[in-house]
C-alpha cells in the first residue's frame, strides 16, 4: 500500500492505495527489497522481479523505463536476496558473490567505475558474502568471515574507514570491525550487529540516529 506515483506497489496502476492489495503475478517469493520509489522480489526459482521508478536503471531490466507490474531482472538465476538504495540495487547470488545495478554517481556500484547500470554486473572482489544492505547512496556486505566491505557515497563517514568526503568506487574492507551477524544501512548511516550483542553504528548523526547522545555528524 502507499504511493504509486512511479508504480511501485507493482499493481499496473499509478493510483495510490490505502490498504494493503497482493501484488498480481508474484509467487514462490522468498526476499524482498524497497527503497526510494522501487521494489524488488527474489523467487525462489533464483530469478529477481522488479518494478517502480527506473530512471537510473535501478530495476536492472535493460532499460530506464518505469514498470507498474513486476519485471524480471535481467541475467539473475540463483539469487537469495536483493537490496535497495535510492536509486540502485544490490543481489546476493547463491554462491557468495554479488551484483548491482542502477545510478552509479557516487560509485555505490562497486565496480570501480561511476558510470550507471541498467543490468546488473558483477561487484569485483567480493566472495563468501552472506549479507547485503544499501543506503540511500552508499552499498554494504558483509562476508562470511563476519568482516564488512562498503563502497559508495561517503559524505558523512557512513562507510566507516575512518574517513569523510572520499567516495569509494570499489568495495573496501572497514577496518577493525569484526564479528558481524548482522547489518543494515540507514540514507546516510550504517548499522551492525555484532555476536557479542553490541551495535555499532557510524555516518551522519544531524537527527541522533547514531544512538550516542549527540546528534552531529
Amino acid at each position: 500500500r502507499g504511493t504509486t506515483s512511479k508504480g511501485q506497489l507493482g499493481l499496473g496502476t499509478t493510483m495510490s492505495s490505502n490498504t494493503p492489495a497482493q501484488v498480481p503475478g508474484l509467487t514462490g517469493i522468498v526476499s524482498i527489497g524497497a527503497g526510494g520509489q522501487s521494489s524488488y522480489a527474489v523467487r525462489n526459482d533464483g530469478t529477481v522481479w522488479a518494478w517502480g521508478y527506473n530512471v537510473r536503471g535501478q530495476l536492472g531490466i535493460g532499460s530506464n523505463a518505469d514498470a507498474l507490474t513486476p519485471v524480471q531482472v535481467l541475467g539473475v538465476t540463483t539469487a537469495v536476496a536483493v537490496a535497495s538504495g535510492e536509486q540502485h540495487a544490490l543481489i546476493l547470488r547463491a554462491d557468495g558473490t554479488v551484483m548491482a545495478c542502477g545510478y552509479n554517481g557516487m560509485g555505490q556500484l562497486g565496480d570501480a567505475t561511476t558510470n550507471p547500470q541498467s543490468s546488473p554486473v558483477v561487484v569485483p572482489g567480493l566472495s563468501g558474502i552472506t549479507r547485503i544492505a544499501c543506503g540511500g547512496y552508499h552499498s554494504l556486505a558483509q562476508s562470511g568471515g563476519f568482516q564488512v566491505y562498503a563502497w559508495g557515497f561517503n559524505s558523512l563517514g557512513q562507510l566507516g574507514l575512518g574517513t569523510s568526503g572520499t567516495n569509494s568506487a570499489t568495495p573496501t574492507l572497514i577496518p577493525g570491525l569484526t564479528s558481524v551477524t548482522n547489518l543494515q544501512a540507514g540514507y546516510e548511516h550504517s548499522v551492525v550487529l555484532r555476536s557479542d550483542g553490541s551495535v555499532w553504528s557510524w555516518g551522519g548523526n544531524t537527527f541522533g540516529q547514531l544512538g550516542l547522545g549527540l546528534p552531529t555528524s
